[in-house]
């Protein structure tokens, strides 16, 4: 099988597919915010370790609008990155993104089953992120002159995307209506 999808996809083709998988992820999150924030920020609330309850309770304040506009910052990184990549055959960025992205999977999971309840992005990150995250790294590595090290060594810089979806949500909390 992976031998009929890598034969049928290009490695540039496979790298721009990235933005689409980020942003079908990001519309999961940005339709059910609203929901999860209005019906469930009690629950979730309570379930949160009470160090976290400050920081969770300013989170779910936001409105899908203010998610929105962190997505498109994010977004707009990312096609920056991608281009490098795709393009350029700079890795770095890219790889920092999917691997980041990958282990962002598992916060999904986590926040669900600490929950006990759905969580905004938990579904595409299962049937989409994660499949894709995975063979797309598979992919880079077996197509190019990067490798398995590459990877691990750009971990550390998919965290340089924390302070810019922080920003992303203050902006977003100035900009877009409550």
């Amino acid at each position: 099988m992976l031998e009929a999808l890598n034969a049928s996809v290009s490695l540039t083709g496979l790298i721009w597919l990235g933005l689409v998988m980020f942003v079908i992820h990001d519309l999961e999150e940005i339709i059910w915010i609203k929901a999860i924030r209005s019906k469930g920020k009690a629950h979730v609330l309570n379930r949160i370790p009470k160090p976290l309850v400050s920081m969770f309770d300013r989170l779910l304040d936001t409105t899908s609008a203010q998610f929105a506009v962190a997505v498109l910052l994010e977004t707009l990184i990312l096609t920056v990155v991608t281009f490098a990549a795709a393009e350029k055959g700079w890795y770095l960025g890219y790889l920092a993104f999917m691997t980041i992205f990958l282990l962002h999977v598992f916060t999904h999971i986590g926040q669900t089953i600490l929950l006990r309840m759905y969580t905004p992005g938990v579904v595409t990150a299962l049937l989409v992120v994660f499949p894709f995250t995975s063979y797309t790294l598979y992919r880079i590595v077996a197509s190019s002159p990067v490798t398995t090290h590459d990877v691990l060594i750009s971990i550390p810089f998919g965290f340089l995307i924390v302070p810019v979806v922080l920003i992303g949500h203050a902006i977003g909390k100035k900009v877009a209506l409550p």
